[in-house]
């Protein structure tokens, strides 16, 4: 099956949101790819070129916390291509504390800064795709 779709995905530095990228990816879709993370946001180009070099895609360090790069994030990608037919918040963190450390292990500021990314991050996501009409 090819996905001939325009779709955002937000987190998409290692894990889950890149190999769900790669798939989409080499399926056909043209992807509008960010992450916190420049090191590792860096390395996908290569991977999705990979499969089909002539595809389109950008990737851009976008902090989903913050609204006005989220905001910023899906104007861009409006004005450049139009209005785009998917999108993903992947985006995930743990700070401070490994999986499988009790609650009382965690720090405060390890866990605002978990709660922003994996929680408001998500709202924030949604709210500027459908206020943008994008979706």
């Amino acid at each position: 099956m090819k996905f001939l779709t325009k779709d955002l995905f937000l987190g998409t530095a290692p894990g889950i949101g890149k190999a769900t990228a790669i798939v989409l990816y080499s399926q056909g879709a043209s992807l509008a790819l960010a992450d916190l993370q420049a090191e590792t946001l860096d390395a996908v180009p290569e991977e999705l070129l990979k499969s089909h070099p002539e595809q389109q895609f950008s990737c851009n360090v976008v902090n989903v916390s913050g609204t006005e790069q989220v905001n910023s994030q899906i104007d861009g990608i409006v004005e450049k291509v139009g209005k785009f037919d998917g999108a993903a918040n992947i985006a995930g963190v743990v700070r401070n504390a490994p999986l499988g450390t009790e609650i009382t292990a965690t720090t405060e500021d390890g866990f605002t800064f978990t709660m922003q990314i994996n929680a408001y991050g998500v709202y924030v996501s949604i709210v500027f795709h459908y206020a943008h009409e994008s979706l």
